[in-house]
């Protein structure tokens, strides 16, 4: 997340991709040691910026820490379709079947799911996917969506600003409000 609000900090100041990438690669500003690192997550993060409209880089510095953990796993949302529908089709189908947490083998099921669902992941070795069903989890519990708790992981739906949920209206984004477990939009 640090990452991604630092370059969303040089956007909203006018600095161009060329002055960013120069803070990154020659400067460090990601400060990761290793310069194939530092190019990879500065172009995920441009990728994921791409889209996203002026307004949100504003409302993203101003945010709490809460809201801005949540405005960048909707920026990784809006990017990666299989986040994206682990939320709605785990995630936000436990909440609304009123289950208060997800297990691994949700998770697993989740990704058995996909393997038949696609021919890419169908591709994934083992390793892949059980990286991928660990990741999953760990970036929302990152966002503040999931809370681990013993051997499942508890759903904990985060307030999000009417600010914020302004922002995704205004700009056709309403899927990622329930994705998020926005309860406004439920």
């Amino acid at each position: 997340m640090q990452e991604t609000l630092s370059v969303v900090r040089f956007l909203h100041e006018g600095k161009s991709w060329e002055a960013i990438q120069k803070a990154v690669m020659e400067d460090d500003l990601f400060e990761q040691s290793n310069r194939t690192t530092r190019n990879n997550s500065l172009r995920e993060i441009r990728r994921r910026l791409k889209n996203i409209p002026e307004a949100w880089w504003e409302e993203m510095l101003d945010a709490s820490l809460d809201n801005k953990k949540i405005m960048n796993y909707l920026i990784v949302l809006r990017d990666n379709r299989l986040i994206r529908e682990f939320m709605l089709e785990v995630v936000r189908e436990k909440m609304l079947t009123l289950q208060q947490g997800v297990t691994r083998q949700d998770v697993r099921g989740f990704m058995e799911r996909k393997r038949l669902e696609s021919e890419e992941v169908r591709g994934w070795t083992e390793s892949t996917i059980v990286r991928t069903s660990r990741n999953l989890l760990m970036m929302a519990v990152s966002a503040g969506v999931l809370e681990k708790s013993g051997d499942e992981h508890r759903i904990t739906p985060p307030y999000i600003s009417e600010n914020i949920r302004n922002l995704l209206l205004k700009h056709h984004m309403k899927p990622l409000l329930l994705a998020v477990l926005d309860r406004g939009e439920a």
